[in-house]
């Protein structure tokens, strides 16, 4: 009796590790983990994410200092308030005019009142903030499951066990004077997998996958406020923005200061050092843009990074199925693992009664 639940246990084992591959399609799924980290491992780089501290901070700094020094300082110039200012600039610059603004890309009035380009400096503000947060995880999700094998090796690794456990459990049957040494070898398997298991840090790393795909699925998702389109569509507002204020907005400032150019200049560079340096300074990667064009473009490249792996992160996002997180992954593993070493002892025991039965 004890042979037959133990053989049956240890064919059960072995089916569920063959079946796993293809009842949760990891075949097309793990790929996905490595299309992802593939795309976005320049973003999460430690140059990368340093980048995207520097140019963020940047952002920040001009929006600040935009709201509570240049528009004020134009106000004063023009003898007016800021509000009045901010009205006079929207109806002849329409894109300043929007980024100035206090609602959306669809007119609807934003709750708390603050401007457009506050808003879209807050998006990239908490996509960075993510970034920098989930490096260690990322780190940890592109080495699954092992930094020079490709993540379709624990697809692998599970096809590889289950057929050599049915393997060995059709062995018992067909061979049975190697009862005793096939039982040890159950038992073997069982503890092996225990141990590459967490040598390799599968729990670690499966975490680490989690945490990627919980912290950037609102941003993966068609819409929302953290959506990638929602963060292209801030994106594009504050690019036209900066196109008309360099192009436009620059040069009508003499005519409506009464002022020449050159004193315009000196007096942004002096009153709003932070934002002159990012409308009049050049980009120190590309000296014929300016710096926020600079910024701009960046953060372009990596909005379109997201779109480009979106197809992949849904794929990692969906390991192992049916909602589960990916870390059940190691209990995939380790549960049935546990259940070889006590089918394999249960085999071993039988291997030692029967003789006693006989004599």
């Amino acid at each position: 009796m004890i042979k037959k639940v133990s053989l049956a246990i240890v064919f059960v084992v072995g089916l569920t590790w063959v079946a796993a591959t293809f009842i949760f399609n990891l075949w097309s799924k793990a790929p996905g983990v490595d299309g992802t980290t593939k795309v976005l491992r320049p973003a999460f780089s430690n140059a990368g994410v340093a980048q995207e501290q520097k140019d963020i901070n940047a952002v920040n700094g001009v929006v600040t200092e935009l709201k509570t020094v240049t528009i004020p300082f134009l106000a004063t110039q023009l003898k007016v308030t800021p509000a009045a200012a901010t009205t006079l600039l929207a109806s002849k610059f329409p894109a300043v005019g929007v980024a100035l603004g206090t609602t959306d890309t669809d007119g609807k009035p934003y709750a708390d009142g603050k401007t457009y380009l506050e808003h879209a400096a807050g998006y990239l503000t908490t996509v960075v903030t993510t970034i920098k947060a989930q490096q260690p995880g990322f780190k940890s999700a592109e080495s699954i499951p092992t930094k020079d094998i490709p993540t379709i090796g624990l697809t692998w690794l599970f096809l590889v066990l289950g057929i050599v456990v049915l393997l060995v459990a059709a062995l018992v049957i067909l061979k049975p004077g190697l009862g005793r040494v096939l039982a040890a070898v159950v038992v073997v398997v069982g503890i092996v997998v225990i141990a590459v298991t967490y040598v390799l840090d599968v729990p670690g790393k499966t975490q680490g996958v989690d945490n990627i795909t919980n912290a950037f699925r609102p941003v993966y998702k068609s819409s929302g406020p953290l959506s990638i389109n929602t963060g292209a569509k801030y994106l594009a507002g504050v690019r036209a923005a900066d196109v008309e204020i360099e192009t436009k907005v620059v040069p009508a400032l003499p005519g409506l200061l009464n002022v020449p150019l050159a004193t315009v200049v000196t007096a942004l560079q002096t009153n709003s050092p932070k934002v002159s340096a990012a409308l009049l300074g050049q980009d120190p990667a590309d000296r014929k843009i300016s710096v926020l064009a600079g910024i701009l473009g960046r953060f372009d490249a990596l909005a379109a990074k997201v779109k480009q792996s979106s197809s992949d992160f849904k794929k990692t996002d969906g390991i192992p199925g049916l909602g589960w997180p990916t870390t059940i992954v190691q209990f995939l593993l380790v549960g049935p693992a546990v259940l070889l070493i006590l089918a394999g002892l249960g085999l071993l025991l039988a291997g030692r009664a029967r003789p006693r039965a006989d004599t």
